[in-house]
């Protein structure tokens, strides 16, 4: 297995748990669907009204939580990407290829907060 396939395996097996919870104390009651954050605590993103939305909204956080975990896993680049990317950049006169590369998955991560 590559080593970046290993990367993004064990960066999904490390991404964030996502929970779905019924709030009682609030009227109507509501799902809360979330994720449980670095330092252990529940962060909720959403908070709706209905059971199948719930599902709905778990189901679209579990897989942004596991693309963001691969995105990030993929970040710095493997010695191979630099050293393919070098012959190329070689080719087209850039240099400083990998922190381009940062850079580009640095935007990808940060959409979601602009957006």
């Amino acid at each position: 297995m590559s080593e970046m396939v290993e990367r993004i395996l064990e960066a999904i097996d490390d991404a964030p748990r996502v929970f779905s919870r019924v709030n009682d104390l609030v009227t109507p009651r509501a799902y809360e669907i979330g994720y449980i954050s670095a330092d252990g605590e529940p962060v909720v993103v959403h908070s709706v009204a209905s059971h199948a939305l719930a599902e709905s909204c778990q189901y679209d956080l579990e897989r942004e939580v596991v693309a963001r975990a691969a995105i990030a896993a993929i970040r710095l680049p493997t010695l191979g990407m630099v050293l393919a990317g070098a012959r190329k950049a070689a080719e087209l006169g850039h240099r400083e290829l990998a922190d381009e590369y940062t850079a580009m998955i640095d935007s990808i991560l940060e959409e979601k907060k602009e957006g």
